[in-house]
């Protein structure tokens, strides 16, 4: 399972424990997507989606997008957006580190909330 090295950085990041990010990618509720790196033979990134209906169409949800070597992978979000279009996505979504809004900014996604959080 290629993937499992990146949940406990998930975990951190979400503030959840790995047991309940477990739970979630065994329930189907979160697909699994990696980025594989052929000079490594290792996964170098991982995208996190759920998927929601938001009244008739079809939504994707990039829930965690996590990895290293970013400019090595980062163009697969087009390819990405193909897949989602080929399942029937009309939409995709993404909440993300502000960091990631520049990625996200030049595949043509457009900034529609910002979210604000406070440690308490």
């Amino acid at each position: 399972m290629h993937w499992l090295p990146f949940l406990p950085e998930i975990a951190e990041r979400e503030g959840v424990t790995i047991d309940s990010i477990l739970d979630r990618i065994l329930s189907h509720e979160i697909q699994l997507i990696l980025a594989w790196d052929d000079q490594d033979k290792r996964a170098a990134a991982v995208a996190g989606v759920s998927y929601f209906l938001q009244g008739e169409k079809k939504v994707a949800d990039l829930v965690w997008l996590i990895g290293s070597k970013r400019d090595e992978w980062q163009h697969l979000l087009s390819e990405l957006e193909e897949y989602w279009r080929h399942i029937g996505c009309v939409n995709c979504k993404s909440r993300c580190r502000i960091g990631w809004s520049r990625l996200f900014k030049q595949h043509g996604y457009k900034i529609r909330q910002i979210v604000v959080e406070k440690s308490l």
